[in-house]
């Protein structure tokens, strides 16, 4: 071996090192069209390439046509492609732009396969159902029974990842996912859909055990039922949820969003999740802020309160009662905290496409400025308007609190979308700016609003 410090070419590293260097390459883009590109530079990157099996573990392939017959043609490239990887978990990403239908091959080849991460998605505009998938779980369902006559023996048993995504598909049949039977070491499920018309089974929750291991999970789409409640049920039964986000695509508007909710809604008790660090909801479904008002979450770190339909109002809006419930929820989640023995802290606030008043989003970061370390505001109703009225607040708050502490003790960055010079704002601790917006948040505005008009009029 060549010493280190008489290495004249890349060639004369190690191969573990070279291979390593590999490993930190994009070589995974375009379909790992980069590992390929590097397997042809010489001989030995082809050979270092093809010996280590952990650079065949992952693929992505799009189908842009109708699969033929059984779809034959899918496994033996699959076999291929993953023969290289010996007998280490997989990963695969299949596209489909073309509604496919069933295909046995294809189905026995991954029921049979050791995978780690699967993803499906159905890229086809107006589809309703996705016919091949509920066959692929038939299959994976059957063979899970199969295997053994007294005892089910899991035909995924080292899943940790299952994304399903069809963002243009409405569900009119029922959507089931035998996790407990196919998959039942899930750790990360994912799905997003365009709507569903009936509670999909993976949402049956009288099974306490079907989440034990989930630790994210990520719905996109129109629900088909109350959602507050399904929330909480989904809490109850995933006691290692890390990661919450629950998109419900139900716009309820402004007008429905700006309702307090009701004694009755808001229950006798908060329901309690001890592992939950990250939070995400779209709050023009009512059922946002009443979510945060039936919560404690003593683990939790970020928020963020978004909307799918991206539009902004013309006219100015009153306040929302998720001022009042972001307060509830850091009441109930500190202390619970405290029995505990930790301390509570939101450290990520992000508000996105929020047609809310200044008011409102001051209250919102004033409850968290103690603990919080990143603010991002993204369409907020300054898309339409050069309000300074929220900066007037921090200026206010400023002035109170004198020379006794930072305005935000905590605070790393803070980020601002100015729409209506199409150009995002952000400020760090350690920069000019971020001294000027602690110091005189007023000042600060007015200072990037005005470079901002003045590279917009260059333009």
């Amino acid at each position: 071996m060549t010493p280190i410090n008489q290495i004249q070419h890349i060639n004369q590293l190690p191969t573990e090192i070279l291979a390593r260097i590999f490993t930190l390459s994009d070589y995974e883009r375009e379909n790992n069209s980069g590992l390929l590109v590097l397997a042809r530079v010489c001989k030995i990157w082809h050979d270092i390439l093809f010996f280590f099996p952990h650079f065949w573990t992952h693929l992505a392939v799009t189908v842009d046509a109708k699969l033929e017959n059984d779809g034959s043609n899918l496994p033996r490239h699959f076999d291929r492609w993953y023969g290289r990887a010996g007998d280490m978990p997989r990963s695969l990403i299949l596209i489909f732009n073309k509604a496919p239908t069933q295909t046995r091959a294809l189905y026995d080849y991954l029921t049979s396969a050791r995978w780690r991460n699967l993803t499906f998605k159905l890229d086809v505009a107006g589809c309703l159902n996705f016919g091949w998938l509920d066959g692929l779980i038939v299959q994976a369902t059957r063979t899970s029974q199969l295997r053994n006559n007294t005892t089910v023996v899991p035909c995924w048993p080292d899943l940790l990842s299952l994304e399903i995504l069809t963002p243009t598909t409405v569900y009119t049949a029922r959507l089931s996912l035998p996790l407990k039977t196919i998959a039942p070491n899930l750790r990360h499920l994912k799905v997003h859909t365009r709507g569903i018309h009936n509670i999909p089974s993976i949402f049956d929750l009288d099974d306490k055990d079907k989440f034990a291991d989930l630790t994210t999970f990520s719905w996109e789409g129109l629900f088909p039922t109350e959602s507050t409640s399904f929330v909480e049920s989904l809490l109850r039964s995933a006691p290692k949820l890390e990661v919450l986000q629950f998109h419900d695509r139900v716009d309820d508007g402004y007008s429905a969003a700006a309702v307090r909710p009701s004694i009755e809604e808001l229950g006798l008790s908060p329901t309690h999740h001890i592992s939950l660090r990250e939070l995400s909801l779209q709050w023009s479904s009512r059922s946002a802020a009443l979510i945060l008002f039936r919560l404690a979450l003593p683990r939790l770190e970020a928020l963020r309160l978004t909307r799918e339909h991206k539009s902004t109002y013309s006219t100015p809006q009153t306040t929302t009662p998720m001022t009042d419930a972001l307060n509830a929820l850091r009441r109930y989640s500190d202390i619970r905290a405290q029995a505990m023995g930790i301390t509570f802290g939101i450290r990520t606030l992000r508000l996105d496409w929020q047609p809310y008043e200044d008011e409102d989003v001051f209250t919102m970061c004033l409850s968290v400025r103690e603990t919080v370390e990143m603010i991002t505001l993204e369409q907020t109703r300054w898309y339409w308007t050069d309000s300074v009225a929220f900066f007037d607040e921090l200026e206010g708050l400023r002035e109170d609190l004198g020379t006794r502490e930072e305005l935000f003790p905590r605070l790393k960055s803070f980020s601002v979308r100015l729409n209506q010079y199409k150009k995002w704002i952000s400020v760090s601790r350690g920069e000019e700016g971020f001294v000027l917006f602690l110091g005189s948040p007023r000042k600060w505005w007015a200072e990037v609003e005005a470079e901002a008009r003045e590279e917009q009029e260059r333009k």
